[in-house]
């Protein structure tokens, strides 16, 4: 098996290769378009960007469902903003969707609550409190 370098490879006049890394720069510029249109709105944009764009529709991924209703509000003013530049003239409309749990950039962490040994004792007095409590009620209300 012939090895060849990552250097070469990039370097080299692979067509493959070369249609990929003119996506990535086409996806890039879309994105830092997406930047221009929205300069007060950083933190909406480290959720969200463009996959892709089909025909007359803009793609946008985010990473969850609240970043995706978020950036729906600013669909109406992207119409306009976006069409300026030559890529979008044909734009209809803007579609954001929510990257699938298993594509997120970082994982989900399943931390579990661990409690110091005061705080274990004072959760225990304060159930035991409200029990007693309960207790007495419920005693009190008996005929």
């Amino acid at each position: 098996m012939m090895q060849i370098s990552i250097k070469n490879l990039l370097h080299s006049e692979s067509d493959a290769l070369r249609v990929v890394l003119t996506q990535v720069r086409q996806l890039q510029r879309w994105n830092h378009w997406l930047a221009q249109a929205l300069p007060d709105e950083v933190k909406l944009l480290e959720h969200c960007q463009i996959a892709r764009l089909d025909q007359s529709t803009l793609i946008v991924v985010a990473d969850n469902p609240h970043w995706s209703t978020r950036f729906r509000f600013f669909i109406p003013q992207l119409m306009t903003q976006l069409k300026q530049y030559p890529d979008f003239q044909r734009l209809k409309t803007i579609t954001c969707k929510v990257r699938p749990l298993n594509f997120q950039k970082t994982p989900i962490s399943r931390r579990t609550a661990k409690l110091s040994p005061e705080n274990l004792k004072l959760l225990a007095d304060t159930t035991q409190e409200i029990l007693e409590k309960i207790t007495r009620n419920m005693d009190k209300s008996k005929p």
